[in-house]
């Protein structure tokens, strides 16, 4: 950025910035603390809490306006017996003109 003047670099410069930083980042040592930061490897059950895989506050969290389309609905029941809506949305078509699947 000193370099440029704060400007955005070219590809050219990108690429002599980016090998610079993935050298002095990507080492053995940075993998292994990543694995064992997480708990992942040795496995370490309690090294993300329980907390972090709680819902998040705003999940539920009403719409401030109506969907400017209108799309058709489907309704059911949970097993809990709460009736559940779930919007539909229609098929969107990819490159070849068949719908997109999820």
């Amino acid at each position: 950025m000193r370099e440029n003047g704060g400007g955005k670099p070219d590809r050219k410069q990108f690429f002599k910035l980016f090998q610079c930083a993935w050298t002095k980042a990507a080492t053995t040592e940075t993998a292994q603390s990543g694995f064992r930061e997480t708990g992942t490897f040795p496995v370490n059950r309690k090294a993300i809490k329980p907390e972090v895989f709680a819902p998040s506050q705003t999940s539920e969290r009403q719409l401030d306006c109506e969907p400017t389309l209108p799309v058709p609905e489907t309704q059911a029941t949970s097993a809990a017996g709460q009736l559940m809506t779930s919007v539909v949305a229609e098929p969107v078509p990819g490159p070849s003109g068949k719908p997109l699947t999820p």
